[in-house]
């Protein structure tokens, strides 16, 4: 290395400068510049290249991986179901605290049951894809209801060996109908077919909706029928299950249904809450001309002696 005269500060040990050393201070100014513009172009502008290229794509994927979280994607609509009057101010389709926690309660159910795929046997699909799951559940909860009642012909309403595991079976199939009957009523109210009113769509069974439409109403009228085993020409049919005639029900049975603090009063205030929510959401006299079934079933139960345990005949 040369001496430089009247500098020996100057004098450097580094054998190497552009990658070890660059901004070593014994280098001239103009070499430290050049040396760190070498290492931007060779390092920073291909990172500028890849992040202009793959963010994009990174992007893109993201929504992909967050589906893949769930299988079944569950509407918006499903958590809104559950707002009170309070918060959705005086609108008359607005739910009751019970309402909300009966929708909650059967969504649950559907945690707990993840295997459980769309109802097969419907003409058209929900938009809604937890009314279709739930509608699943409430086929196997009802296969398990009548299967209670046809083990235990015998008053099995006041049978002590199963009438704990019947009422809550009971009360599970009650709240699982409301979730799938009033949400297909915020569905045809959100997602209305075209060219069809409201009416038209729910008499007109060619969509799912004529259905669900029932199933709260149904379920109702089993438990509040007092329904049963009966034996072929008892009433008329084939041996199976169905409601007793009204007078043949006793007070006995019908009294909790009206009194605070009773399950049966759960089912009551549930089903009497759908009753409303269908006369808020369409014109009564207007369905009761297009088909008087769809009103008949879903007269409100306020007393004993009116009730019917079945009304009519039911869409097919």
């Amino acid at each position: 290395m040369i001496k430089l005269e009247g500098a020996p500060s100057q004098v450097c040990a580094h054998t190497e400068h552009l990658f070890s050393n660059p901004l070593c201070e014994k280098e001239p100014l103009w070499k430290r510049i050049r040396m760190v513009a070498f290492h931007i172009l060779t390092l920073c502008i291909p990172l500028i290249i890849y992040n202009c290229c793959f963010s994009e794509a990174t992007i893109e994927e993201e929504p992909t991986k967050k589906e893949k979280k769930s299988k079944h994607k569950e509407d918006p609509s499903t958590h809104e179901a559950g707002k009170t009057g309070g918060e959705t101010g005086n609108d008359p389709l607005a739910y009751s605290d019970l309402g909300k926690e009966a929708i909650r309660f059967a969504v649950a159910k559907l945690i707990e049951h993840a295997e459980l795929e769309s109802f097969a046997g419907f003409l058209t699909q929900p938009q809604n894809v937890t009314i279709s799951r739930l509608t699943t559940l409430y086929h196997k909860m009802g296969d398990k209801f009548a299967d209670l009642l046809t083990a235990n012909k015998d008053h099995p309403w006041d049978s002590d060996a199963i009438r704990a595991e019947l009422m809550d079976t009971a009360d599970a199939l009650i709240k699982i109908s409301f979730a799938i009957s009033n949400l297909t009523l915020d569905e045809l109210k959100a997602h209305p077919t075209p060219n069809r009113t409201m009416i038209e769509t729910l008499t007109g069974q060619s969509t799912y909706h004529y259905r669900t439409f029932f199933y709260c109403t149904e379920v109702y009228h089993w438990c509040r029928g007092m329904i049963a085993w009966h034996a072929a020409g008892t009433k008329g049919m084939s041996d199976g299950l169905y409601p007793a005639y009204a007078d043949q029900i006793p007070q006995s049975y019908s009294d909790p249904y009206y009194q605070k603090g009773t399950a049966q009063n759960t089912w009551n205030k549930l089903y009497n809450e759908y009753c409303a929510r269908v006369r808020a959401l369409v014109n009564e006299e207007e369905l009761h001309r297009k088909d008087r079934r769809f009103t008949l079933w879903t007269e409100k139960d306020t007393s004993a002696p009116p009730f019917r345990p079945s009304p009519t005949s039911l869409p097919t």
